[in-house]
């Protein structure tokens, strides 16, 4: 048997020995999990001087010390309470002065990563803020 038959062949008793395709039976699903549900803010455009960035999922709020490699992405844990949205503040000093402040409602992501019917869900939440605009929304890429 040639080798493009070969493989045909062990592609075919591959699929062949796939499980039941309907799904959602008890043992279907796999075990991956989730990191813990977060918020996420993107930077750019921060100085090259060391900044503070404030960061505020609803009233729940951590502040993050840097520079520019360090803040170009920071994150919080997702508030139990957000459901739907969450309310997101970024403020970021250097300097000792306000150099960025804007909030808004953004949207709370999920994913089952083991299929529609299995555990577990993950949340989170993916944003974005440049600096030269003064704007924060909602990052929609794919993870």
């Amino acid at each position: 048997m040639g080798k493009p038959r070969l493989a045909v062949l062990v592609a075919l008793l591959a699929v062949a020995g796939c499980g039941d395709a309907g799904g959602g039976e008890e043992g279907d699903c796999t075990e991956i999990g989730c990191l813990p549900a977060s918020a996420q803010v993107q930077l750019s455009g921060l100085p090259a001087t060391p900044a503070v960035v404030e960061l505020c999922a609803d009233d729940k709020c951590t502040t993050v010390r840097g520079t520019r490699s360090r803040l170009s992405r920071v994150a919080i844990g997702l508030p139990r309470s957000a459901v739907d949205r969450v309310r997101i503040r970024v403020r970021i000093r250097s300097g000792g002065k306000v150099i960025a402040d804007d909030e808004a409602s953004i949207p709370v992501d999920s994913i089952r990563p083991n299929g529609p019917d299995c555990p577990p869900i993950c949340r989170f939440v993916r944003s974005r803020m440049d600096l030269a605009t003064n704007r924060l929304e909602h990052d929609p890429s794919p993870l």
